[in-house]
């Protein structure tokens, strides 16, 4: 007979960790070392509502490239002690102004 699993072991192996990139789990580590608050909103171009949440949330899903030049950015902007949030509603405004058609 097999060694008997813990339930914990058997809630593991039915919810498997999602998989993530290098770029999503440096992300998010770094959005909660600098206390990001993802629930947080802010205005894009146009006057909409987005929350930070679904900022983070498009870059992680952006391309490589992208996500390349965004974490360039973050750093320089993290080794010069700048704001981080005001980058991520910048994007927000350029998220806005991409999906126009679809919000």
């Amino acid at each position: 007979m097999g060694k008997r699993r813990t339930a914990a072991e058997v809630t593991a192996a039915r919810n498997p960790e999602p998989k993530y990139t290098s770029f999503q789990k440096w992300f998010t580590t770094f959005l909660k070392e600098k206390g990001v608050d993802l629930s947080d909103y802010c205005r894009a171009g146009d006057g909409t509502l987005l929350q930070l949440g679904d900022v983070a949330s498009a870059v992680m899903t952006a391309s490589a490239n992208e996500q390349a030049q965004i974490k360039d950015k973050l750093v320089m902007i993290d080794f010069k002690n700048g704001d981080v949030t005001h980058f991520l509603k910048h994007l927000a405004r350029a998220l806005d102004e991409s999906h126009k058609v679809t919000w």
